[in-house]
C-alpha cells in the first residue's frame, strides 16, 4: 500500500514535481548548542556553524624521527618519477594488524581509525550523480508516493536525535512498501557475542557500534538483534533543556528526562536493538555538532578537513563498514550520514567510499525518501544494497548439519577444527555459487594447461577464518568449507584483484608453478621408461604450495533479466575491459567497485571480485608443535620460493607468518612432522616485471613486521631474492621470541622488544609524489641496525642446539649480504604448550631425501659458516651477497633438518604458549586463556588495532568450547 497519509508530527509534505520545497518552520531550525562532551570540543579547526568562510586547519605536524646516521639518503629513497613502485606510502592496516603487537583502549581505536581513514579515497559527487552510479538500475519513487519531513528535536547529544530518525527511518520503509526490514537504535547495544569472548577473540566483532542499523526481520536475524517493542519517548514539548543521558548500565538505551509540560504531539517510538555485523543491512550515524563531521558542507567549506576530530569521524565510518565487510558476503556497504539538519549518503567498496554531497533533509525529504525507496522498495534486490548475489542464505537443518559436519572429521584435526570454526553459533550458514575453471577430477592442480570449461560448484560456508582489516585493496576473506558437488571439505579464498593487464592474478601464478611440476615430472617420467627402471630415481619438483582447484570472477545476474521496469542505468565508463551495467541482454555483469570511475585522483586501480579453491586445510607456522616443525615447516617453504624463482622466474614479495602454512605431510602417521606450504602468491611478480616495474601497479609489497628492512626504509627499492630470503629469519626469529624459551621471556621488556623491532614505523619528513605529499613510514631502525651488526635477535637459546645454530647461521649471512650493500647507493615459572620438543618423525618424502641423496649434504658442504660477531663493525665487501641465491640459505636449513635425531632433543628448547599475544589498554601482556596478567610498561600510544590478537589464516581460532587438540608426544626417529 503506498504511504500517503500526513503523519500527525508535521504538516510538511513533499511538494509536487516543480514546486519549491517549503521552508521550514522556525522551531525545526538547528542553533548550536554548546556540547557537554569534551570530546566534541578538541577540534578548534572549523569555526561556528552559519559562517559563509571555512578555514581549513593545517595537516598536523610530521613527527621527528632521529635520522639515520648510517644509511645516509639514496637515489631510492626518493622516486625518479614521483611513482611509488613498490615500498608503501605507509602501512596499510591490513599490512600491520594481523600480525602485530596491538594494544586497547582509546588510544589504539583513534590509531586505527586515523589509518583506515588515511588509507581511503573519498569521493564527493553530486546526489543525483550517487544515485545514478550507487544505485543504478533502480526504480526513482512514484510521483504519488509521500515522504513526511523528520522534525528532528533541538537537543544537546546525539541520542536525542535518534528517536526521531529511528521512526523517521521505518516510515520511509513503510512508505516504500517494505514489509522485511526495520530500524533499531543500536547506540548502546554491543553485539552480544561480543560479549562472550575473552578480548584475544574478538577481532570478529568490533566492540563498537553506529547510532542506527536497517536490520532484516529474518527470524535468525531477529534472533541476533532482538528488538524490543517499541519504546514510547517524550517528544520535543515533553523534553527539558538538559535532554538525554546515556544510563550507568552501557546495556541500556538512552533515557530522556521528562517534564510536567504537556505534550501537544505523541512522542516519537524508539526500537532498540543489539548491533549484529553479521546482519546489518545499511548502517545510520549521527553527528549533533559541526566539529564532528567526517565532512564539512556550505560555501567555502572543506569538503575532508583535517582537523583530527574530522579525521577520526571519518576513520570511525570507515571502521564501522569495516565491520560488515568482514564479516557478510558484500560487493559494497551503504551509509546514511546524519550531520545535524543535513544529510549525506554513502557507498563503500574495496576502493574507497562514494559520497553524495550534503543536502537538507527537511526541506528535501523527497530526497531522504528516494534513498530508501530506491534500496527498499518491494522490486529491490540483495545486490543493489551491496551483498554478493551468489550467497544464498542457508537456514534450518540445512544449517545446523554443517555446525555439526566437522564431527565427521575426527581423523583430521585441523579440518576438524576449522570446519567447527566455521560453524560458530550466530554467524549465518551460506551457500556460494562458485562458477569458473574448475580440476576436472577435483583432486589435481588447475596448470597453464588445463582444459578452460566453466562450471559451477555449489559452496557451503559459515565464519570467515580470515577477514582483511583494511576496507579498500584485495579485501581477502577465507573460509573453511565443505563442496556440496565434490562432497568433500575445500578451502575457499575470496578477494579482489587488481582489474589491469600488467597484474598477473594468484591464479596464473600457481598454474605456472603446477605447470612447470607437471612438465618437469613428465621428463623424468619419460626417462624412467627409457631406463627400465634402472638408476636411482629422481628428486620429484618441490611443488610445496597449496593445490589450487579452483579460480574464477564473481559475477552478478544481468539487469535485463533481474532489473525492474523503468530502471535508470549508469552511464558507461571509458576504458572499462568488463561489461558494463548498460548491457541489456543476458551477459551477467562482472562484480567490479565503482569508486575509482568518480575519482579524480586516481588513486587506486580498479578491482575484480575473484575467488579461488584449494583442495588443503592448513594451520599457520604458528601453530608449530616443536622448533624441528617449525624448522622444517620453513625448509619446505623455502624450497618451494627457490623452485618459483628458478624454474618459474616468479618472486613471492610477501613471506610472512601467515602464508606459510601446516600441512600433515603422512596422513597415515599422526606423529610425522607437517609439511610446509608456501601460499598467497598475489603479490608475486615474474622477473620481468621486476625488471620494469614502470608497466606494473604501483603499490607495496609484504606484511610490515617481516619486510626486509631495506624495502621498509628505502621508497623506491625494487623487490630482490635477498629480500625474501631475509623475511624467512624475520619468520624465524618471530615465532622464536613469541613461542621459545629465551633471555627475555617473563620479563617486562620483552613487549617492548619486540614491538620496536616489528611493530614500530616511525614516519619522517613528507616526500612529494605525482599524488602530492606523502608521509613515508620507514621500518624501525632496530630491525636495520641488528642485520647490519649481525645482532642475534633471539638469545639465550640452549647452546649448540640445531636451533640457534640455524639462527646464527642465517643471521650471519644476513650479515654478510648488508656487508656488501653500499649505502651511499641506495634509496619466572614458564606454560609450557602441550607438545613434546624433541624432533618428530620425518615424512616418508622427507627420509627418503636423506637416506638416497646427497642433495642436503652438497648444500650442507658448501656453506662457509660465518663469525657471529654481535659487535661486529660494518664494513663494504667487494663479494658477492651470499643471499643473491638460495644456495646458501638452503644449506644453512639443510644442515639443521637432517642433523642427528639426539641434538633435537632438549629438555629446555619447548613450545611455550604465546608469550606477546597483545597488549591490554593498561599495558598488561594478556597471557591468552590465562587469568592472570603480568604487568608491563605502556607501550606508545601508536600502535594500531583493537584489543586483539592476530586473525587467522588456513585454520580456526581456540575458544574455550572450541580447546586445541591435544596432539600426542612426539618421538625421535627408533
Amino acid at each position: 500500500m503506498q504511504y500517503s497519509q500526513a503523519h500527525p508530527r508535521s504538516q510538511v509534505h513533499t511538494p509536487p514535481p516543480g514546486q519549491a520545497a517549503p521552508t521550514p518552520p522556525a522551531q525545526a531550525s538547528f542553533a548550536r548548542q554548546p556540547s557537554p562532551d569534551p570530546a566534541s570540543a578538541r577540534s578548534q579547526t572549523t569555526p561556528p556553524a552559519g559562517s559563509q568562510a571555512q578555514t581549513s586547519s593545517q595537516p598536523p605536524a610530521p613527527e621527528n624521527s632521529q635520522a639515520d646516521s648510517r644509511a645516509r639518503a639514496s637515489d631510492w629513497s626518493r622516486p625518479a618519477d614521483g611513482i611509488l613502485k613498490n615500498t608503501p606510502v605507509k602501512p596499510k592496516s591490513s599490512s600491520t594488524v594481523p600480525h602485530g603487537l596491538t594494544q586497547g583502549g582509546t588510544p589504539a581505536r583513534d590509531e586505527l581509525r586515523r589509518k583506515l581513514n588515511k588509507e581511503m579515497d573519498w569521493v564527493e559527487v553530486p546526489v543525483r550523480d550517487w544515485f545514478k552510479a550507487c544505485a543504478p538500475n533502480t526504480k526513482a519513487p512514484p510521483d504519488e508516493t509521500v515522504f513526511e519531513s523528520w522534525e528532528v528535536p533541538m537537543v544537546d547529544t546525539e541520542p536525542g536525535m535518534y528517536p526521531v530518525v529511528n521512526e523517521g527511518c521505518n516510515d520511509y520503509l513503510e512508505a516504500s512498501e517494505c514489509t522485511t526490514f526495520t530500524t533499531c537504535c543500536t547506540g548502546h547495544l554491543n553485539d552480544k557475542f561480543t560479549s562472550k569472548l575473552k578480548a584475544e577473540q574478538t577481532l570478529d566483532y568490533n566492540a563498537d557500534r553506529p547510532d542506527l542499523v536497517i536490520f532484516p526481520n529474518h527470524p535468525d536475524a531477529v534472533t541476533a538483534y532482538k528488538p524490543g517493542d517499541p519504546t514510547p519517548v517524550p517528544s520535543e514539548s515533553h523534553m527539558s533543556a538538559a535532554v538525554p543521558h546515556i544510563a550507568d548500565n552501557p546495556n541500556e538505551g538512552p533515557s530522556l528526562q521528562e517534564t510536567d509540560a504537556p505534550g501537544d504531539l505523541p512522542p516519537p517510538k524508539i526500537t532498540r536493538g543489539h548491533m549484529s555485523w553479521v546482519w546489518a543491512e545499511v548502517l545510520i550515524e549521527v553527528k549533533r555538532t559541526r566539529t564532528g563531521f567526517p565532512f564539512l558542507h556550505g560555501e567555502g567549506a572543506d569538503f575532508m578537513p583535517s582537523g583530527d576530530d574530522h579525521v577520526l569521524a571519518r576513520g570511525q565510518i570507515a571502521e564501522y563498514a569495516l565491520g560488515v565487510l568482514r564479516a557478510q558476503h558484500r560487493q559494497a556497504v551503504f551509509m546514511l550520514l546524519i550531520l545535524h539538519d543535513h544529510a549525506r549518503f554513502i557507498r563503500f567498496d574495496r576502493d574507497g567510499a562514494m559520497v553524495s554531497a550534503a543536502f537538507n533533509y527537511y526541506s528535501e525529504p523527497r530526497t531522504m525518501g528516494e534513498f530508501f525507496y530506491r534500496l527498499f522498495n518491494k522490486h529491490a534486490r540483495e545486490d543493489q544494497r551491496g551483498r554478493d548475489p551468489t550467497a544464498h542464505l542457508v537456514t534450518g537443518q540445512d544449517a545446523e548439519d554443517f555446525r555439526q559436519l566437522y564431527k565427521e572429521f575426527a581423523d583430521e584435526p585441523d579440518t576438524a577444527h576449522a570446519l567447527k570454526f566455521a560453524g560458530t553459533t550466530g554467524w549465518p550458514v551460506y551457500d556460494l555459487e562458485v562458477t569458473g575453471t574448475w580440476s576436472p577430477d577435483g583432486v589435481s592442480p588447475l596448470t597453464t594447461s588445463s582444459p578452460s570449461a566453466v562450471t559451477t560448484h555449489i559452496c557451503r560456508v559459515g565464519r570467515p577464518s580470515f577477514a582483511s582489516t583494511s576496507v579498500v585493496g584485495r579485501g581477502t576473506r577465507c573460509f573453511a568449507a565443505y563442496d556440496m558437488t565434490l562432497n568433500k571439505p575445500v578451502f575457499i579464498k575470496d578477494t579482489w584483484r587488481v582489474d589491469s593487464p600488467n597484474v598477473r592474478t594468484e591464479a596464473e601464478n600457481y598454474k605456472a608453478i603446477w605447470g612447470r611440476v607437471a612438465a618437469i615430472t613428465a621428463e623424468q617420467d619419460e626417462r624412467k621408461a627409457n631406463r627400465d627402471g634402472d638408476g636411482d630415481a629422481e628428486e620429484p619438483p618441490d611443488s610445496f604450495v597449496p593445490t589450487l582447484l579452483y579460480h574464477g570472477d564473481v559475477f552478478s545476474p544481468a539487469p535485463s533479466t533481474a532489473g525492474p521496469a523503468g530502471a535508470e542505468a549508469p552511464e558507461s565508463s571509458p576504458g572499462r575491459n568488463v561489461p558494463t551495467a548498460t548491457m541489456r541482454d543476458n551477459t551477467p555483469i562482472v562484480q567490479r567497485t565503482l569508486t575509482q570511475d568518480s575519482s579524480r585522483k586516481n588513486r587506486y586501480s580498479p578491482r575484480i571480485h575473484h575467488r579461488l579453491v584449494f583442495k588443503e586445510i592448513c594451520s599457520t607456522i604458528e601453530d608449530f608443535r616443536n622448533p624441528f616443525e617449525l624448522v622444517t615447516a620453513l625448509y619446505l617453504a623455502l624450497r618451494a620460493h627457490r623452485f618459483a624463482w628458478e624454474e618459474c622466474g616468479i618472486l613471492h614479495r610477501d613471506i610472512s607468518v601467515g602464508n606459510i602454512l601446516l600441512y600433515p605431510g603422512d596422513p597415515a602417521d599422526p606423529e610425522a612432522v607437517r609439511f610446509g606450504l608456501l601460499a598467497d602468491w598475489d603479490l608475486a611478480k615474474t622477473r620481468e616485471q621486476l625488471e620494469n616495474p614502470s608497466a606494473t601497479q604501483a603499490s607495496r609489497s609484504g606484511t610490515w613486521q617481516f619486510m626486509s628492512a631495506l624495502i621498509q626504509k628505502y621508497v623506491n627499492k625494487v623487490h630482490a631474492v635477498s629480500d625474501d630470503l631475509e623475511s624467512f629469519l624475520h619468520v624465524l626469529n618471530w615465532c622464536a621470541l613469541k613461542y621459545l624459551p629465551h633471555s627475555l621471556s617473563d620479563t617486562a621488556a620483552l613487549s617492548s622488544y619486540f614491538f620496536n623491532l616489528y611493530d614500530k614505523a616511525p614516519r619522517p619528513l613528507p616526500v612529494l609524489t605525482t599524488l602530492g605529499p606523502a608521509f613515508e613510514e620507514e621500518g624501525p631502525a632496530e630491525k636495520l641496525y641488528a642485520l647490519m651488526d649481525g645482532a642475534r635477535v633471539v638469545k639465550g637459546l640452549p647452546e649448540g642446539h640445531p636451533f640457534d645454530i640455524l639462527l646464527g647461521d642465517l643471521t650471519a649471512l644476513c650479515k654478510s649480504h648488508y656487508d656488501t650493500v653500499d649505502f651511499s647507493h641506495l634509496p619466572k615459572k614458564r606454560q609450557v604448550a602441550p607438545e613434546h620438543n624433541a624432533r618428530a618423525k620425518l615424512p616418508a618424502r622427507l627420509a627418503h631425501w636423506q637416506r638416497r641423496t646427497a642433495v642436503h649434504r652438497a648444500e650442507a658442504s658448501s656453506f662457509t659458516p660465518e663469525a657471529h660477531v654481535a659487535d661486529a663493525t660494518p664494513a663494504r665487501s667487494s663479494h658477492e651477497s651470499p643471499l643473491k641465491d638460495h644456495t646458501q640459505f638452503l644449506s644453512a636449513f639443510s644442515k639443521a633438518v637432517f642433523t642427528a635425531e639426539d641434538r633435537w632433543s632438549h629438555a629446555e628448547l619447548v613450545k611455550l604458549v604465546d608469550q606477546v599475544p597483545f597488549l591490554t589498554s593498561l599495558g598488561s601482556v594478556s597471557r591468552g586463556t590465562s587469568s592472570k596478567h603480568e604487568r608491563e610498561p605502556a607501550l606508545p600510544t601508536g600502535l594500531a588495532g583493537q584489543n586483539v590478537s592476530r586473525p587467522v589464516v588456513f585454520k580456526t581460532m581456540y575458544t574455550t568450547d572450541n580447546p586445541p587438540p591435544q596432539s600426542k608426544k612426539l618421538k625421535p626417529d627408533a
